[in-house]
């Protein structure tokens, strides 16, 4: 995908997800991704366990951060999650209290974190969920991606040509550079 804004990206085949960043000399960094709104929705539409990825900034010249780990949603407005978080290069556990959650029937997805709250929206059949934040004044500009935990992925399953998106902000006052490739993963016993 290409746009007047000099944005690059990719869109999935079959048209329900795609991703820009930003390109041209002297843009702002940042990272967009699309999810078609189709479908009708319920809480009982985030049920189970989800990997999650996030990024954001933080307060001072250091205040980049990324997160990982596992967000389990009840079907019924609860979410508990366990995750990790690396803050300009300190890895430690991320205590989160658990956190109710509600999905309109568009697909919208507003998760609160009592004194913070993320808002996004799910894929019709609620394999992707994305969500931004802090939609709380005074919370930390965040990006997070949720996808459903598989049941049966292997080494194999990570194959093939991919669209890659990739933002990092340096532990130092840099600017964080968005980076657009495309890449062809074979996969391995290994995974790699």
């Amino acid at each position: 995908i290409a746009n007047e804004r000099a944005s690059l990206g990719g869109i999935a085949a079959d048209g329900r997800v795609a991703c820009l960043v930003p390109v041209a000399e002297g843009s702002t960094p940042g990272l967009t991704l699309l999810l078609r709104r189709y479908g009708t929705f319920t809480n009982a539409s985030l049920d189970g366990a989800y990997h999650l990825v996030a990024c954001g900034s933080g307060s001072g010249i250091h205040g980049g951060w990324t997160r990982w780990g596992t967000a389990t949603f009840n079907g019924s407005g609860g979410v508990a999650f366990s995750l990790s978080e690396n803050r300009s290069g300190q890895v430690f556990s991320w205590p989160v209290p658990d956190a109710s959650y509600t999905v309109a029937q568009d697909g919208a997805v507003q998760i609160d974190l009592g004194a913070d709250e993320l808002r996004g929206g799910m894929l019709d059949g609620g394999e992707l969920l994305v969500l931004g934040g802090s939609a709380s004044w005074g919370g930390e500009p965040a990006f997070y991606v949720l996808i459903r935990k598989s049941t049966s992925a292997t080494a194999a399953t990570l194959n093939g040509p991919y669209h890659l998106v990739d933002l990092a902000r340096p532990a130092a006052p840099f600017t964080p550079q968005p980076t657009v490739h495309c890449v062809t993963l074979n996969a391995s016993a290994d995974g790699v």
